[in-house]
């Protein structure tokens, strides 16, 4: 397969007080797998940079592995009439992707896909479905070793979040006390702590949840003065801290949310419009989604924040692109992927770069800016 490389920026440069630093930020275009309408989407990146996802091609939609050394390489299909994966999360070693695909079983049912997970010695291997229902299963999110994986299939009592591993096999959840509907998206490192969402039957509306095998599936509430709704949408990797999108009284619909034990849901803003967050890095420092002006990044220094606008101000210029979603972010919080328009107009994946946003440092030499530093734990 052709593979596409195109509009790699970056910059370099930080100087704090006396002493000479160097950092780059940068931007770069993970291309496509070719095809005469050439479309790629980013969703997930390793702590080692191996950047997961989906991209169109002339034989369909396939999921693929990226990295900085090799480009982008398709990995395959599971046996179905229509060539169809999409890669929607990975290990932190990068050796196992997780994702869903058309499968023979799914097609029987009249169901579009299966989960399935990838490893380089096994390929890509269907997962199955919770029993009871239509054949139908999607996975969303894996613990750091890849041996833990989170989504959603349909059961005898309807859609319901699940937790799959090697011995056990897909294992339902259950829904929030009378709910019918129920989805998991994030789980933490050593994959005992998930999140997701249920519907709430007290609320009639769906509700962030947190699972643990100890104290099963707990809803987390929602923000204060809107209709009662919110989402849980990742995790960080010990499991501690929560973030997702809820309906609030801002006015501007769903607001992103960021949740801990001791300060329950805190919304973060929107930016004058709804916000939407989708992952988090391994500390829970940094949180990276989407509202309507484009992806986003938060911290507690910068708050929320365009993360086009914060690559500018580090001197990298994304010409021409226009950065639609931030979709996953790396376990140090530095390096964020995601998908936008190219300069060309075709969706296309990304990945970005950014210095640690902690101590300020006066630059006054040579055009330097003023950049932010965040010190490493």
């Amino acid at each position: 397969m052709s593979v596409r490389f195109a509009h790699t920026l970056s910059s370099t440069v930080i100087l704090f007080a006396s002493t000479s630093f160097a950092f780059a930020a940068s931007f770069q275009g993970l291309g496509t797998l070719g095809g005469e309408r050439p479309q790629s989407h980013a969703y997930g990146v390793s702590d080692n940079g191996v950047v997961v996802g989906f991209s169109k091609s002339n034989s369909g939609r396939e999921a693929f592995s990226w990295t900085k050394s090799g480009g982008m390489v398709g990995i395959g299909y599971l046996p179905a009439a229509a060539a169809y994966s999409d890669a929607r999360g990975v290990s932190s070693d990068g050796n196992v992707i997780i994702g869903i695909a058309r499968s023979l079983a799914s097609e029987a049912s009249g169901n579009p896909y299966e989960a399935f997970r990838w490893t380089q010695s096994m390929s890509m291997q269907g997962l199955g479905d919770l029993p009871g229902g239509n054949y139908e299963s999607s996975s969303n999110a894996c613990s750091a070793d890849g041996s833990t994986i989170v989504g959603m299939s349909i059961s005898g009592i309807g859609y319901e979040a699940f937790r799959w591993t090697e011995d056990d096999g897909i294992v339902g959840l259950g829904h929030l006390p009378d709910g019918v509907f129920s989805g998991a998206t994030g789980v933490s490192a050593d994959g005992t702590v998930i999140v997701g969402y249920s519907e709430s039957g007290s609320e009639s509306a769906y509700e962030a949840f947190r699972w643990t095998e100890a104290g099963d599936m707990q809803g987390l509430g929602d923000l204060p003065g809107g209709g009662f709704y919110s989402d849980a949408a990742a995790i960080s990797a010990d499991g501690t801290t929560i973030i997702g999108y809820s309906d609030s009284g801002l006015g501007t619909g769903y607001e992103a949310f960021r949740w801990t034990q001791a300060d329950g849901m805190q919304g973060l803003g929107s930016l004058g419009s709804q916000s939407f967050l989708w992952a988090i890095s391994g500390d829970g420092s940094v949180v990276v989604g989407e509202n309507q002006d484009g992806a986003l990044v938060w911290d507690a220094i910068g708050g929320v924040r365009n993360l086009e606008s914060v690559l500018e101000s580090y001197g990298v210029v994304t010409n021409g692109w226009t950065l639609s979603q931030a979709t996953d972010v790396s376990h140090d919080g530095l390096t964020i992927v995601g998908y936008g328009i190219n300069p060309d107009g075709n969706k296309e994946a990304w990945i970005a770069t950014i210095p640690e946003p902690a101590t300020l440092g006066v630059l006054a030499l040579g055009g330097l800016a003023v950049l932010r530093r965040r010190r490493r734990c």
